[in-house]
């Protein structure tokens, strides 16, 4: 029953945003991945379930999420923003989802080997347009976006 009502949400992003507070909903057309990109890059990088996708600056987690529902591979969300990972985890228990997880963290902290695919959206924008920022929590800078790109091809 559950599965049927997270499938439900993916009618629109309008109607998938609806899960998530008003705050978070209006960062969605710049910061969220859209639904159609979503089904197509989960196809792809979560094929059948021996599939471990890594989602790198994962806001809210909604690539994790609705590709955990597309696909049969397992999601993990990684996040710097805990209110998001504590947002999207809320979202994913309501909507009883298994293969997917959200961790607070930096991914640079993380190994990346044991994951079969890596999703990255947008997830340093915030370092370069400031205009852009998700909130003002955070130490935002353009050396920071070139650390972190750099470690992201390292990998």
């Amino acid at each position: 029953m559950l599965l049927n009502t997270a499938y439900n949400h993916l009618s629109s992003d309008t109607e998938f945003d609806s899960l998530f507070p008003i705050h978070v909903q209006k960062l969605s057309g710049i910061h969220w991945t859209p639904l159609n990109v979503v089904l197509l890059a989960a196809q792809f990088l979560g094929p059948n379930a021996n599939s471990r996708i890594i989602d790198i600056g994962a806001g809210v987690g909604k690539f994790c999420i609705a590709g955990s529902i597309y696909s049969k591979g397992t999601y993990t969300g990684i996040e710097q923003k805990k209110n998001f990972v504590t947002i999207g985890n809320k979202v994913i228990k309501q909507l009883g989802l298994q293969r997917v997880s959200l961790i607070y963290g930096n991914f640079i902290e993380f190994g990346l080997s044991s994951y079969t695919g890596i999703y990255f959206y947008n997830s340093f924008h915030e370092n370069l347009v400031f205009s852009d920022t998700l909130d003002d929590r955070d130490e935002r800078s353009g050396e920071l976006y070139e650390l972190y790109s750099a470690h992201l091809l390292s990998e």
